[in-house]
């Protein structure tokens, strides 16, 4: 296995603080984020790999996703954060368009289908939001949700700490539940037309659309 080349002191000292520096600029970005303050220019100086979470950007029928709670689509910005805020911002005018608070804090990821936007809060919250900002519906389910929701036609599946929803995506009402008897411990996956979600204890669920 091949060893890592030897830093001389000098260089073992500038990476440190290379690395110190990126830490504060990683703070100072996620507490604009947090107050929707952050502007283009300083967007672009950070990049995007710093704003959302660890995981890489993926792209995916054109909407660029970063990290887990930023999605860039059509010139804009929409992200959540865990003080509860989802916001939109604009690229080109380097400005807010819109913002909406929730209940809690927002730790799954939001959901884009077509052009609406599908955000579920710890404090209960599952919300339509167009993606000009109107509330289409908002539903509180009594008890936090920190799965992120799936989309599957005319479907929403929310799967909060001991039940699973689905929601009918045009009404914001619930069409069916499943009421488990130990809390969920992943996100829903999708094969096909079957869902899958592990539980505490309590093993996997399959469910067939």
């Amino acid at each position: 296995m091949a060893t890592p080349p030897q830093l001389t002191p000098e260089q073992r000292a500038n990476a440190l603080v290379k690395a110190a520096e990126a830490r504060v600029a990683r703070a100072e970005l996620k507490n604009k984020l947090k107050m929707g303050t952050v502007t283009l220019a300083e967007h672009e100086r950070y990049g995007l790999e710093e704003v959302g979470s660890s995981s890489p950007p993926a792209v995916a029928n054109g909407v660029v996703v970063v990290g887990s709670s930023v999605i860039a689509r059509n010139g804009r910005l929409y992200y959540a954060n865990f003080d509860g805020v989802v916001a939109c911002h604009n690229i080109e005018r380097d400005e807010m368009e819109w913002r909406y608070g929730v209940r809690g804090s927002i730790v799954a990821d939001p959901v884009v289908d077509g052009e609406y936007l599908y955000v579920v809060s710890s404090g209960g919250d599952v919300v339509k939001l167009s993606l000009r900002g109107d509330v289409e519906w908002s539903v509180n389910l009594g008890g936090p949700v920190g799965r992120s929701p799936i989309v599957m036609g005319q479907d929403l599946y929310v799967l909060s700490r001991r039940v699973f929803y689905v929601f009918d995506t045009a009404r914001g009402t619930v069409q069916w539940s499943i009421v488990m008897p130990t809390e969920s411990a992943t996100n829903i996956a999708v094969s096909g037309r079957t869902m899958y979600f592990g539980t505490e204890g309590n093993g996997i669920y399959q469910i067939r659309k």
